[in-house]
């Protein structure tokens, strides 16, 4: 920045006129050689006298006091203020300095001001007792030297000027904190109304606005707590719509969607307020009873339900009719927790479908008997790691600009003996509840670490690979020692290793979650979030999670080049992925519709079958080295999910 040129503005206030001769001799300068004062300071110094070095200072004079004051105020009205002052002491027959100096210093307070006098009438005790000197006043006694006038005047113009530049700076300083404050202000509010906007998403269903899963959830657990306390009965209806899939086939999925909006609407108006329908996804939904009473009150609202869907729907040209089969649980005889009651009233809506469906059934102890099998599948996928029955595959993920590839996702199956090769969503949440999970996940991250060294010694460079972890293994404790004692056996880095969890999983014990996270992150392991969007992080918490990646869920990509509510949600966690300074991956891109949704919504990373289904280790060896046959692989991060 440019320094200002000071202010060489000065007034001298004295009676004598002798006196205002000396001061111009000495501050206006003339030309060099004639024997002005720098000429002599030049010659004494050996210096050539150089008219350029003198300062010229501005000088106005004023025999007495009041004149000055006039001359002061003058110069400040047109803008051009005086840096400093000499005042003589004694000026009859008006004002003496004294007086001089107060008025001057109410008309300008930054006045520096020279007091120029041999005595005064008042001690100089009294005048500086009298006067707010603070640093803008100097006492010069006669006879005084022209060097001192000089330096005096050259030394106080220059402050004065300081003080003005630095005035102004601290203006403009406060004006920039104020702007600033306000734009954090309004930035904080938009983030407010944001945050508030995906909580509503996270727990409502995009397409509905009925609640979800989470919130459905939320809810139950809050009923059965009041229903235990007063002994009351509460209702679970399980409703699952009949002949949909055929309506999604014959006229679209749009079609469908706005089919779901009406049933939705029909099923809010058939409960109460204080009741809650939700939809689970695709054409399940949950209505949640209060205080209903007897059973015979639920089976009529059963029936009301079941006669209200199967009204025919008038979607654009279309008249379409579907109906509902629905399975009814009771708190307390079906169960006392809200996983128990779910379960329960599935299985009696799958009754009421065999039966016929368009029927309702309350759930029956012998309809467990699929519990029974899932116990059964149990028992089996707890030898599933020692048998040696699963096994991992991989999907790329690449740049949406090009379908070039910058990471690998490592997908779990278990090749059951007698059911086949089975996905995640089939034993993955059975891992879960039983905490054969523990296990499962330490073979993923050996196989996973195995894999990366094969990778580099085959020539496709350091392929980073996450593995998904549960909360489970966080909560137990040694998951950052494993992961030092593999990476090191298998001669790789824990930078070579990023690992995956849920948008639930961080939510549970998140004091524990994140003191692992940190520890991970320092020995250089990425974090990612799977399925974002599916649960509910507020900006607070999320911020205060050691993460690096966030994975947008694929019910969120499904429609994002149709559904301007998904599309929403979409931006938006990509808005907050970058005020976090996040990668964010969209998850489950199946056609060029929704890559090109993603496009628009700024999305750069994405993963799904359009580019490549899952493939076995060997496949997916020779199709990296296709599409990078200078085996340069340059990934931001590799994943690897259980999903």
């Amino acid at each position: 920045m440019t320094a200002t040129p000071p202010n060489r503005r000065v007034l001298l206030i004295d009676d004598m006129e002798s006196i205002h001769a000396d001061f111009r001799k000495i501050l206006v300068p003339v030309a060099a050689g004639n024997g002005s004062l720098d000429d002599m300071e030049s010659a004494l110094f050996g210096d050539e006298p150089t008219s350029e070095a003198i300062t010229a200072f501005e000088l106005d004079s004023a025999l007495q006091g009041k004149d000055g004051l006039d001359k002061l105020t003058e110069a400040a009205r047109h803008g051009r203020p005086y840096a400093m002052a000499f005042v003589d002491m004694r000026m009859p027959p008006g004002w003496n300095g004294l007086e001089t100096i107060e008025h001057l210093w109410r008309a300008d307070p930054d006045l520096q001001v020279v007091i120029c006098t041999a005595y005064s009438d008042e001690s100089w005790d009294e005048v500086l007792g009298r006067l707010d000197a603070r640093d803008r006043l100097l006492i010069l006694k006669k006879p005084f030297d022209a060097i001192e006038v000089r330096q005096l005047a050259q030394a106080l113009t220059v402050k004065w000027q300081m003080s003005q530049d630095a005035a102004l700076r601290m203006a403009g300083l406060e004006e920039a904190v104020q702007q600033r404050t306000q734009e954090l202000h309004d930035a904080n509010q938009t983030l407010l109304r944001n945050e508030e906007e995906i909580r509503h998403l996270a727990f409502h269903d995009s397409l509905t606005g009925l609640p979800n899963r989470l919130l459905l959830l939320e809810r139950m657990a809050q009923s059965i707590a009041i229903a235990q306390r007063d002994t009351a009965e509460l209702g679970l209806m399980f409703i699952d719509l009949d002949r949909f899939k055929a309506v999604n086939d014959s006229f679209g999925h749009d079609i469908g969607d706005e089919l779901l909006k009406v049933l939705a609407d029909r099923m809010r108006s058939c409960v109460r307020d204080s009741d809650t329908v939700a939809r689970l996804g695709g054409d399940e939904f949950v209505v949640l009873l209060r205080r209903v009473g007897e059973s015979q009150h639920y089976a009529q609202i059963a029936q009301e339900l079941i006669v209200s869907l199967s009204a025919p729907v008038v979607v654009g040209p279309h008249s379409m009719q579907v109906g509902a089969s629905i399975g009814i649980a009771c708190h307390p005889k079906d169960g006392d927790d809200a996983q128990a009651l779910l379960m329960h009233a599935d299985a009696a809506m799958y009754a009421a479908k065999s039966a016929g469906r368009g029927a309702y059934r309350f759930f029956q102890p012998e309809m467990n008997n699929s519990a029974i099998d899932r116990l059964q599948l149990e028992m089996e996928l707890r030898q599933a790691v020692p048998d040696g029955e699963l096994a991992l595959f991989y999907q790329p993920k690449v740049l949406i600009k090009d379908g070039s590839p910058c990471g690998v996702e490592a997908l779990v199956r278990w090749n059951h003996p007698r059911l086949g090769m089975l996905l995640p969503a089939e034993f993955i949440p059975m891992a879960e509840s039983s905490n054969v999970i523990g296990e499962i996940g330490d073979w993923m991250l050996e196989q996973v670490c195995r894999q990366s060294a094969q990778w580099l010694n085959q020539g496709l460079g350091r392929v980073r690979i996450s593995v998904n972890v549960s909360a489970r293994q966080l909560q137990r404790g040694g998951l950052v020692e494993r992961i030092v004692e593999l990476t090191r056996l298998h001669g790789m880095t824990p930078a070579d290793l990023e690992i995956e969890l849920t948008e639930a999983d961080l939510m549970i014990d998140t004091a524990q979650c994140v003191a692992t996270l940190s520890e991970l992150r320092q020995i250089g392991v990425r974090v990612a979030i799977d399925d974002f969007g599916t649960g509910y992080s507020s900006l607070a918490r999320l911020r205060s999670l050691p993460i690096d990646v966030v994975k947008i869920d694929p019910s969120f990509v499904a429609r994002v080049d149709h559904d301007a509510a998904d599309a929403l949600v979409v931006k938006m966690i990509l808005a907050l992925g970058n005020l976090l300074r996040l990668s964010v991956v969209a998850e489950g891109v199946e056609t060029e519709a929704q890559a090109s949704g993603l496009r628009a919504c700024g999305c750069t990373t994405a993963q799904g079958n359009l580019y490549s289904p899952p493939r076995a280790v060997a496949e997916m060896t020779e199709w990296l080295r296709v599409r990078m046959p200078d085996c340069a692989f340059a990934a931001p991060a590799a994943t690897a999910a259980t999903a």
